[in-house]
């Protein structure tokens, strides 16, 4: 019996050890990230803005579609301020205009890995603003 429980215990600490290593290095994620859930957000908020434009919204989706739209526009203000105005320009072509990616590099004289690295910072400072409890919490584990 002793035994059976000290094997039990030393699997339950040899698995936690493996899931926080796997953690660690992205090899296993249990919950989306704030970057994800933001990319999320900005693919909803594109669709609300798209119905809302036709006038194809239900009426009792319009006031959560209201708020996910204020909450992504108070965000993208704050994201302006921290980002210079080429930078800002390359994040909302991208995402929120749905240019492809090499159209901005070409238009901005940049190359594509340029044009990542902006988007993803853009998103890593929404995911700040938006989810700022997942994003300190990726931050310490």
């Amino acid at each position: 019996m002793i035994e059976q429980s000290l094997i039990e215990m030393v699997s339950a600490k040899i698995g936690d050890a493996l899931i926080k290593e796997l953690k660690k290095h992205r090899l296993l994620k249990l919950e989306p990230s704030a970057i994800e859930l933001v990319k999320a957000d900005i693919e909803q908020f594109n669709y609300l803005i798209e119905q809302l434009s036709n006038n194809s919204l239900y009426e009792h989706m319009k006031t959560d579609a209201i708020h996910l739209i204020k909450e992504i526009q108070q965000a993208l203000n704050k994201v302006q301020n921290q980002l210079n105005e080429k930078e800002f320009a390359i994040f909302y072509s991208c995402l929120f205009n749905k240019k492809p990616k090499r159209t901005v590099a070409f238009e901005f004289d940049i190359d594509v890995g340029t044009v990542y690295r902006i988007i993803n910072k853009g998103l890593e400072k929404m995911a700040i603003w938006i989810y700022p409890h997942v994003f300190l919490n990726e931050l310490m584990n």
